[in-house]
């Protein structure tokens, strides 16, 4: 089903949405410094949302539209997640090295969940003969 080209493609595909995760873990450091832990999980739910309108726009995992749909969502949720948590824990970190985890957990979350969702979406759903 995924070969190896098809999911390096995956991940060039998703390095606009890791950017933006790279982003989002610097405004979740803002976040932390003026309004604490709390309001940057709940704001979490936000940029996951507008993750996966990105990876929607900017992906094409699979020809079936729903496991696309399911793939960039559990990637965008996956990403976010790994993200926001690094993000609490890596306070102290200086930025450089704090945007250098962002990015390489992006990088490796955003593919594998894509991947995952698209694979869940295939057990759930019966093919259509």
């Amino acid at each position: 089903m995924f070969t190896v080209p098809a999911l390096i493609a995956a991940a060039l595909q998703c390095v606009p949405a890791a950017v933006a995760v790279v982003a989002w873990e610097e405004g979740a450091q803002r976040l932390l410094r003026q309004f604490g832990a709390r309001m940057v999980w709940e704001l979490s739910l936000l940029v996951a949302v507008a993750l996966a309108f990105l990876l929607y726009e900017t992906t094409q995992i699979t020809a079936d539209d729903g496991a696309n749909i399911a793939g960039v969502s559990a990637g965008a949720i996956l990403a976010v997640l790994a993200v926001t948590a690094a993000a609490q824990r890596t306070q102290e970190l200086a930025t450089a090295r704090r945007a250098g985890i962002a990015a390489v957990l992006a990088i490796v979350t955003l593919p594998a969940g894509a991947v995952a969702g698209s694979w869940i979406y295939a057990l759930l759903v019966p093919a259509q003969a």
